[in-house]
């Protein structure tokens, strides 16, 4: 499995602008999986789970990494290609509608996780004390600070990712999110 897919093709950007199949390869917790165990952990229909898989793996988003035959039924195990997904707008033209809407629609994806973290964790006092938040506003800032301060900002998630790479004591899972709007 790769560190990170960067996605430069417009179908594997509609493929997983879904917050359900986000869902389902969190699901995956970097192990190889079959439509039933993912069905099992997420409680949903297995034949809602298998379309899903299968238009993914179409997509180049999992792989198919074994198949098993256990009494003549063939258990397909599949695994996501990579840890993180990134959509490379820089190669797709944004002038595009379907490919400005298909980049937007993965955005709001992300925004939707984001906000749903937030809300369950703000439910659960004994977490909320650990959110922190900050929001500037009203910066102004060229196209070149921008990417600059964005550089910036990957380098660190990337240290903190290594870290998070391997199964440690005293962690717990948490949403990051950051974002650039105009304003």
């Amino acid at each position: 499995m790769k560190d990170v897919l960067l996605m430069k093709d417009l179908d594997q950007i509609k493929c997983i602008s879904q917050a359900y199949r986000i869902n389902i390869l969190e699901a995956f917790e970097d192990q190889a999986a079959t439509a039933k165990m993912i069905s099992e952990r997420l409680g949903e229909p297995h034949a809602k789970i298998n379309y899903h898989l299968k238009e993914m793996l179409k997509h180049g988003i999992l792989n198919l990494v074994e198949e098993v035959v256990k009494l003549g039924i063939v258990e397909k195990y599949y695994l996501p290609v990579a840890k993180q997904f990134v959509v490379d707008s820089n190669t797709l033209k944004i002038s595009d509608d379907a490919v400005h809407e298909s980049i937007n629609q993965y955005r709001l994806m992300i925004f939707d996780t984001t906000a749903t973290a937030f809300y369950e964790a703000i439910e659960d006092k004994s977490v909320s004390h650990q959110i922190k938040l900050n929001m500037l506003h009203d910066m102004h800032l060229t196209m070149d600070e921008i990417k600059e301060m964005q550089d910036e900002i990957d380098s660190v998630y990337k240290k903190y990712e290594e870290l998070s790479e391997v199964k440690r004591e005293n962690t717990s899972r948490y949403v990051v999110s950051h974002m650039i709007l105009p304003y």
